[in-house]
């Protein structure tokens, strides 16, 4: 036969299921087709493309338009698409296994091209996330969004990644907990900052720009003394040159309100699509009521705090899992409530602590440095910040005028009221050393 050639091919009402049984999680997809046509499909040259049209849907919802040229031996596409309001539904397993991420609940609009032929494809695109919902690996919700937007996107198989412009997100809500154990929960023994996901580990990942509007975080503290719940909410901002290359170029800029009274403001950089994730971020909030804190506080203390309000200015860097951080906390008016029993509260006299501590505006500035490992079951950001109080008494305890000489900071290092020095030849001190003794 010389020649054989199929000038129209329709087919209609279809069920397909695919089975994709080389996935380290075996992926099954579930569609309808209701029409399916190609045109000037000739039999004896296979490799040549073809007119392709399908109008589907899938079984867990949502709909699917291909246009373009397909050809069948070896299979190639050269194809337009549109997908409208798809359920993860069946091709949840088939995300996870490509991302990486447990995507519970969402509908996915998307429009784009699909090019290329099996194990060399590349798709992409434009489109959104509505309703998202992103679980942990024991299948707790942890971050969602309204709306996820996403803008020029691609993802290809060789090379293996995903490329996105820029990534908008609506009203994005964060949840993170530790349990009681001390371990994240979700995470097994990992913090955060140290999972893998198993279907990203091999995928370059570049997402330039992610824009947040509306952003929550939520976070709860079992390990503390008593249980801690904090609570970020308005955030506004943009993350910039998130990279799995190990870029040190990644930016975060945000502002918000904590505890739903205290302006928070972010800046400075944070991967965490590098393998090693790193952050270097300083974080300023302003009066932060102080009873939200008595969960890591009573436990060092030996009190309830009833009132009074903490800002604080942190700067902080984590790189290879360990984190280094300098905190100026300035502690305002604090009001203490009932004794509370704890092995590990301080002997100091806290209330004659805290009066002689404070200056003549009523404020205590403590300076507290931080460092550490996650993996560290010792480690606890909250115990060294409570423990600041007692350790600054300790200071005034052994050097009382030295202290007082540095205008109550703690810093012992700094000079001393028996060591200001004249200059040579002169018998008047500098306006320097008179401006630190005033």
């Amino acid at each position: 036969m010389k020649a054989a050639r199929v000038d129209q091919l329709e087919l209609s009402e279809i069920d397909v299921q695919i089975d994709d049984l080389v996935a380290a999680t075996p992926v099954e997809i579930n569609a309808k087709i209701s029409r399916a046509t190609m045109e000037r499909w000739d039999l004896m040259r296979l490799a040549q493309q073809a007119d392709f049209v399908l109008d589907g849907a899938w079984s867990a919802g949502g709909s699917l338009s291909l246009r373009g040229e397909l050809a069948l031996r070896p299979f190639r596409s050269n194809l337009e698409y549109e997908l409208r309001d798809v359920a993860w539904g069946d091709i949840a397993s088939f995300l996870r296994e490509n991302f990486g991420l447990r995507l519970d609940r969402g509908l996915l609009s998307a429009w784009g091209e699909l090019r290329g032929s099996p194990g060399a494809y590349e798709i992409s695109g434009s489109g959104w996330i509505a309703d998202l919902a992103v679980a942990d690996a024991e299948g707790q919700d942890r971050f969602g969004a309204r709306l996820a937007e996403f803008t020029q996107f691609a993802v290809s198989q060789k090379p293996s990644a995903v490329r996105i412009e820029a990534l908008a997100l609506t009203d994005p809500r964060v949840r993170w907990e530790i349990l009681e154990s001390g371990e994240w929960s979700g995470w097994g023994n990992a913090a955060p900052a140290a999972v893998e996901f198993p279907g990203a580990v091999s995928r370059s990942w570049d997402i330039d720009t992610i824009d947040v509007a509306g952003g929550a975080i939520e976070f709860r503290d079992e390990s503390a003394f008593l249980p801690v719940e904090l609570s970020a909410s308005e955030l506004e901002g943009a993350f910039t040159g998130w990279t799995s290359r190990d870029s040190r170029t990644a930016k975060v800029e945000l502002t918000g309100v904590l505890q739903g009274v205290s302006p928070v403001s972010i800046e400075g950089g944070f991967n965490p699509l590098s393998e090693n994730i790193f952050a270097e971020v300083k974080l300023s909030a302003w009066d932060l009521p102080a009873p939200a804190f008595n969960g890591y506080t009573s436990r060092y203390l030996g009190y309830d705090l009833t009132g009074g309000s903490i800002s604080l200015d942190i700067d902080s860097k984590l790189r290879d899992g360990t984190i280094a951080s300098e905190t100026v906390a300035v502690l305002e008016r604090l009001a203490l409530g009932k004794k509370v029993t704890s092995p590990d509260a301080t002997d100091v006299p806290v209330e004659l602590a805290l009066s002689l501590l404070r200056d003549a505006k009523g404020k205590v500035v403590v300076d507290v440095p931080v460092s550490g490992r996650f993996e560290d079951p010792d480690f606890s950001y909250g115990r060294d910040f409570s423990r600041a109080p007692a350790n600054l008494w300790t200071k005034v305890e052994g050097s009382p005028f030295a202290f007082l000489a540095t205008g109550g900071r703690g810093d012992l290092v700094a000079s001393h009221l028996q060591t200001y020095a004249f200059a040579a030849g002169e018998a008047e001190l500098s306006p320097e050393t008179i401006e630190h003794l005033d």
